[in-house]
């Protein structure tokens, strides 16, 4: 079967699975005729006869040449959370939501600083939801100060994410 769609080019798919059955599978959508690129995530409960997919957020293809992706995780609950880059045509906003059990996606937060331009991120969910994410600031914009790593927290799955806090060496 196919949850992703046959038209277009639907790219870097990225799986997780919890405890109590729930699965998800993240990947990035692009359309054939248009330069505009989705994160879309699929989620099937336990109880589930179906996958029912989402897309999380939009925007221009732009920005540094690289591949993006949607990392998702599930925990012991069943609660799903993705993040992912988003070209805003300036920098890579680093973004996440979250789709409590049973219930719907949260609106995208932006985790990145007002200015950071984030790539390469990373997202890690414990059995009881809390959630890390780790990005670097780009390389490719003209950052004067250099890269490096910035690391964000959340509480729970209900929880407020962190400010960003540098925790690398700037090189």
């Amino acid at each position: 079967f196919t949850i992703s769609g046959t038209t277009g080019f639907s790219m870097n798919p990225k799986v997780a699975a919890g405890a109590d059955g729930t699965m998800a599978v993240s990947w990035v959508y692009q359309d054939a005729a248009t330069t505009q690129q989705y994160m879309k995530v699929a989620v099937k409960s336990p109880t589930a006869t179906a996958w029912t997919t989402t897309t999380l957020a939009q925007g221009p293809i732009g920005g540094v040449s690289i591949k993006f992706f949607v990392p998702v995780g599930v925990d012991a609950n069943g609660n799903v959370t993705a993040a992912w880059t988003l070209w805003d045509g300036t920098r890579h906003v680093v973004q996440a939501a979250t789709l409590p059990k049973g219930g719907v996606w949260s609106t995208p937060v932006s985790l990145s600083g007002p200015t950071t331009d984030g790539l390469y991120l990373s997202l890690a969910v414990n059995a009881s939801g809390d959630a890390a994410v780790a990005y670097t600031a780009s390389p490719y914009a003209s950052n004067l100060a250099g890269t490096y790593a910035e690391y964000v927290f959340r509480d729970g799955p209900a929880g407020t994410w962190t400010t960003p806090v540098v925790v690398s060496e700037i090189i």
